[in-house]
C-alpha cells in the first residue's frame, strides 16, 4: 500500500514539474502567472509529500513534511486569485492584502517550527510496525 501511495505521488509530482516546466517557457498572461505560482506550489506539496512518504528516517520525515506545507500554505490563495481573474471579478484591495498577510505569518510560524515548535508536538512515526519517535 505503502509503495502504491508514494507512486502516486511521485507521478503527481513530475506531472505538476512538466506542467510547471512547459508553463514557464511561455510569455504567461496574469492567469497564466498565477497558475504557474499554483503548479510549483502544487510540486512542492507533493514531493514533501513524497519524502515523508517515502523515507525511513523520522528527521527526514519530519523535513518532508515541513516542506510540503510550505508548498500548500499558498495553494488556496492561488486559486483565489485565479478565480477571481478568470471570472472577472475585482478582489477588494484589503482582503487580498489582509490574506497575503495570512500566508506569511503560516510561512513564518512553519519557519520557526524547530525553535518554538508550534506546529509538531510529540510526533511518532510508525515504520513497518515499530513506533519511532522524533
Amino acid at each position: 500500500m505503502d509503495s502504491i501511495y508514494l507512486t502516486l505521488v511521485v507521478l503527481c509530482a513530475a506531472i505538476a514539474l512538466f506542467l510547471l516546466i512547459f508553463s514557464a517557457l511561455q510569455t504567461p498572461s496574469n492567469e497564466q502567472k498565477i497558475l504557474l505560482i499554483l503548479s510549483f506550489c502544487l510540486s512542492v506539496l507533493t514531493l514533501g509529500s513524497a519524502v515523508a512518504a517515502g523515507t525511513h528516517l523520522p528527521d527526514a520525515a519530519k523535513v518532508g513534511m515541513i516542506f510540503s506545507h510550505y508548498g500548500g500554505v499558498h495553494i488556496s490563495f492561488c486559486f483565489l486569485l485565479f478565480l477571481c481573474m478568470f471570472s472577472r471579478m475585482k478582489l477588494p484591495k484589503g482582503l487580498s492584502v489582509s490574506l497575503v498577510l495570512i500566508n506569511i505569518l503560516f510561512s513564518s510560524l512553519i519557519a520557526t517550527n524547530n525553535w518554538r515548535g508550534n506546529m509538531f508536538h510529540n510526533i511518532q512515526f510508525e515504520f513497518d510496525g515499530h513506533a519511532k519517535k522524533s
